[in-house]
């Protein structure tokens, strides 16, 4: 006997369990309620689970905020990092406490929100402490840096914060179904760390850091590990340089500027304004290398599969079978994975893989996992639910009882299970749906005949493929049935009705109750049927009896018994009979890659092409949930898209800026989907969540630079004569502009980067197969959005003013 407990919606499914094992070992224990001949084992406990990927999560949190506040002390220095250390737990302990306001509980999707965040919430804290360090470096006093810095950065890290927001908060209403009930704690977690982390470093930050940020002794020396080697390693190349006699190293007289600048900023200085000298070569060459990515076989697939200490298998008989024979089956299923269960490990130890095991004959259980869908109740149905003693044990030992159900093994004693469908299966991550699903339809009461044929082909077709296994259709076999056919005017003169021949064969074989029978509280009902013998053996029909207005006749003598095979079940999608032809597909191989691979295949467009009308073939199972969810993340990149471009062009007035801006778009692609392919994963609806990350966090970087850039431009304009043709500067001296304000962000920039992929990198190393491609598309997007959009921004920034005319701040001249 089995007890299933559904958690009510809102508790905790930890607190639940662990009251029920209380409960038991109350019972056991205490009470000693139980015989002793009768033992209690847990088979699924959800709490083991839900704790070990919590205490996951939480590690790579923990892992991703030390990787951070190391990341910023190497490059920034003790101070800027002990700022930013101190603003993260109050933005972490925070969001979490208004996330609970929208339903949102801890959990793995809330949690790794919370690691993607990291990097924006970082930046925004490096940016304020940046910029109240180079305001005391001009003369500030540290208050007055702090509030002045925080005033020059509190419009556009507000708009690069809204742009990112406005990346996920769309999917709150344009995801539907199971793909929102799965990830609708992502945008409400993110939007909500990252709006109050920008009102935290337009705060706290700034207390901070006029409480902490103080100008160096030595404005010239590094203040921090990594630009101290930097620095040393640029002494050193100077050196050598001049002793092998390179006077072309050699600064020019009046450089003092580029003196104090350490090698890197050099060479980004001098290789920004090469790129910007040829940009419209720059912007082509971004082109190309997009191109050549977008064009990377890669692969799709709705959810992974889960990587835990169970997995299920599914029983299927042909329609016809009783329960007595599923039973059987799966006793002969239970042997094997029984006899399976002995392994050694690496040293030779011996160890049993099976924890326990539970058995439902003639339905599924309760749907205890989000990937699972109990089979409907049925005689002909089994569902068997297996717990390893390890996760890393599951996917063997479902390839070994895979195999001995399909061919047997002798060693062990094992025959091979003939007759009926052994699917063992591990867990999907997402909502469940088949890899492989394609449905052959007719319209209305289409020919069974035909669709039965059609449905043939697409089998043969998809057990061709080299990595498809159990290949069926949702009709199954046709079930041997006796119809009797009534002569309606023999029937009429003997006085007997379709009903009295439906009622008499009623009760020979099904029962007629006759009465109940009282036994103190027990009521027992009477049926009159025939033996168990006689209802066995249906060739007596034609020696039956039924009763009419005229008396009992022999049944012979006005109906006919007929043997046909009919489809035991039939099946209707929108009002037109359908058939399912479906199938599994190895382990490691994307189900979508199948679909995509026979669709395109010459034998399925003949099929195609010999449909007859009304007939037609359509797609189901993971690849039809990956369109829906493709096209609802495309709704949704729409609506966010629109937003980006309404914040933009109200923070810049104008379409100009806001389209070089949006142009970093396409640069986060490029290394997004070389990441995918380079790491072997699928585009599946998690990386296409990652990609809208990236978006904003590209987004972000490409405005912070518009707006320095703009700055210094500016302030340049301010100092010069004005007789150039933008805004008063010449062309090289609106290209050092372009180039300094790289210099100026690079630090900022390149702390969003490094902070955001070393959060990222351990759910990238061992955050599980649901967010691996997410993490390793981002952390190559990044990598590679960053460094083209040092180069490329600036690009295309100088394509509008030189080429088009625009002016990026108002000149000087015409001011005056």
């Amino acid at each position: 006997m089995m007890l299933g407990v559904t958690m009510k919606s809102g508790s905790n499914i930890i607190d639940v369990c662990d009251k029920c094992n209380e409960r038991i070992r109350v019972l056991i224990e205490d009470e000693q309620a139980l015989p002793r001949d009768i033992s209690v084992k847990p088979i699924s406990n959800q709490a083991d689970n839900v704790s070990q990927k919590i205490d996951d999560v939480i590690s790579n949190v923990i892992s991703a905020i030390v990787i951070v506040v190391i990341v910023v002390l190497l490059f920034v220095g003790l101070r800027t990092s002990l700022v930013m250390a101190a603003n993260i737990p109050i933005v972490v302990m925070a969001s979490i406490a208004i996330i609970a306001f929208f339903g949102v509980q801890l959990e793995q999707i809330s949690l790794a929100s919370i690691i993607i965040a990291l990097g924006l919430l970082v930046d925004n804290a490096v940016q304020v402490c940046d910029q109240t360090r180079t305001n005391i470096l001009s003369g500030m006093k540290p208050t007055e840096a702090a509030i002045e810095g925080a005033r020059t950065l509190t419009l556009p890290m507000l708009t690069g914060t809204l742009t990112t927001v406005a990346a996920f908060f769309p999917m709150l209403f344009s995801l539907e179904g199971g793909g929102r009930e799965y990830v609708y704690s992502l945008p409400v977690t993110l939007s909500t760390t990252l709006l109050l982390s920008w009102f935290l470093a337009m705060t706290f930050c700034v207390i901070l850091a006029a409480a902490f940020i103080r100008a160096p002794k030595n404005p010239n020396a590094p203040s921090a590990p990594i630009p101290w080697l930097t620095a040393l390693a640029g002494k050193l190349y100077s050196r050598l340089s001049r002793t092998a006699g390179d006077s072309s190293v050699a600064p020019a007289s009046g450089s003092e500027a580029a003196d104090k600048e350490n090698i890197f900023l050099k060479l980004y200085g001098a290789s920004a304004i090469a790129a910007v000298r040829v940009k419209w070569v720059t912007v082509a060459v971004a082109i190309g290398l997009l191109v050549a990515c977008m064009s990377l076989p890669i692969s799709t697939e709705f959810f992974p599969r889960d990587r835990r200490d169970q997995f299920y298998v599914n029983i299927l008989l042909p329609e016809t079978s009783t329960i007595e024979q599923t039973s059987e089956i799966v006793a002969k299923v239970e042997m094997a994975v029984r006899k399976l269960s002995p392994s050694t490990d690496d040293s030779g130890q011996s160890f049993e893989r099976l924890r326990s095991m539970r058995s439902m004959i003639g339905k599924g259980g309760s749907r205890w996992a989000l990937g699972v869908d109990p089979p409907s109740p049925n005689s002909n149905v089994a569902e068997i639910l297996v717990r390893t003693s390890d996760g890393a044990l599951t996917p063997k030992y479902i390839e070994d009882i895979r195999r001995v159900t399909s061919e047997g093994d002798e060693e062990l004693g094992i025959e091979p299970i003939r007759g009926a469908r052994v699917i063992p299966m591990t867990l999907a991550l997402g909502p469940p749906a088949a890899p492989l699903v394609l449905r052959v339809s007719g319209d209305g009461f289409a020919d069974i005949g035909q669709l039965r044929r059609i449905a043939r082909d697409v089998k043969n077709l998809i057990r061709d493929q080299p990595d498809t296994w159990d290949v069926h259709d949702s009709w199954g076999v046709d079930g041997f049935e006796i119809t009797l056919d009534v002569d309606e005017e023999k029937a009429n003169l003997s006085g007997v009705t379709n009903a009295n021949v439906a009622d008499t064969l009623n009760a020979y074989f099904s029962g007629l109750q006759l009465s109940t029978f009282r036994e103190g509280e027990r009521q027992i009902p009477v049926y009159f049927r025939l033996a168990k013998d006689e209802r066995r053996d249906l060739s007596g029909i034609q020696a039956a009896f039924v009763e009419g207005q005229n008396g009992k006749i022999p049944l012979n003598s006005i109906a006919k018994a007929v043997q046909r095979w009919q489809p035991a079940k039939i099946e209707r999608r929108d009002m037109n009979r359908t058939i399912e032809v479906a199938s599994e597909v190895e382990d490691g191989v994307s189900g979508n890659d199948v679909v995509v691979r026979v669709l395109n295949s010459d034998r399925m467009k003949e099929i195609q092409a010999s449909l007859p009308n009304g007939f037609f073939i359509e797609v189901g199972g993971s690849y039809e949930e990956s369109q829906d969810s493709s096209a609802q993340m495309l709704t949704s990149f729409g609506i966010s898209f629109l937003l980006i471009v309404i914040i933009l062009v109200v923070q810049y007035n104008g379409w100009s800026k806001t389209l070089v801006i949006l142009a970093t778009l396409p640069l986060a692609m490029m290394g997004a989907f070389f990441g995918l392919w380079f790491t072997d994963n699928s585009l599946g609806f998690m990386p296409q969540l990652g990609l809208l990350s990236l978006f904003g966090i590209v987004l972000n970087t490409g405005i912070i630079f518009i707006e320095f850039a703009d700055i210094l431009i500016a302030r340049r304009a301010e100092n010069c004569p004005g007789d150039g043709p933008i805004a008063g500067l010449s062309k090289q001296e609106f290209r050092e502009c372009l180039a300094d304000a790289g210099k100026q962000r690079m630090l900022p920039i390149f702390l969003t980067t490094a902070t955001t992929v070393g959060g990222l990198l351990p759910l990238a190393l061992s955050g599980g197969p649901l967010w691996e491609g997410m993490a390793w598309l981002m952390i190559f997007g990044l990598l590679v959005a960053t460094l083209l959009t040092l180069y490329v921004v600036p690009a295309l920034y100088a394509i509008i003013v030189e080429t088009f005319g625009v002016q990026p701040v108002a000149s000087t001249s015409n001011e005056s």
